[in-house]
């Protein structure tokens, strides 16, 4: 059996959105490489929806930060991942430590939830795993959860 990488880590500073409307958090995924969402017409990674899909969650990400926020009604709560120095005042950053995942989107021949478009498939994918309580709270249930941000890079 072979034992996988061990994951890189490191820190970024956190900073929380709060409950923001969908027109505030637009203007900012203006600046986003790729985001990330699910609609009635399946799963999409590519440039911003122009209006708040209808499942829960958005991820986005440029080379700096990584966003992750839950929709609810035209609104959105959530968080951003300064993965650098942030270069405008934020006075609510909390330092956190990240572990660094690799992982692939679904296989090109993946069907099992229906057909997927080819701009999900077969792309590589990065998860920074934040545990923002866990010197707070350190119990197991927390070290479990951790708070997951999203990057996709483009196909190969």
């Amino acid at each position: 059996m072979t034992e996988a990488p061990t994951p890189a880590t490191g820190t970024a500073h956190l900073q929380a959105l709060g409950r923001i409307s969908w027109e505030t958090l637009a203007a900012t995924l203006t600046t986003a490489q790729e985001t990330a969402w699910a609609d009635y017409d399946g799963f999409h990674i590519g440039a911003p929806p122009t209006q708040p899909p209808p499942y829960s969650h958005l991820w986005a990400w440029s080379t700096e930060w990584l966003i992750r926020v839950r929709l609810d009604a035209g609104t959105a709560i959530g968080a951003v991942l300064h993965l650098a120095e942030p270069t405008t005042g934020h006075p609510d950053l909390h330092t956190v430590q990240w572990t660094l995942h690799h992982t692939r989107s679904w296989p090109d021949a993946e069907n099992r939830v229906g057909p997927l478009s080819p701009d999900v498939t077969d792309r590589t994918v990065e998860l920074y795993n934040i545990h923002p309580y866990l010197s707070e709270v350190p119990t197991a249930a927390i070290a479990a959860q951790p708070i997951s941000f999203v990057r996709v890079h483009p196909k190969r």
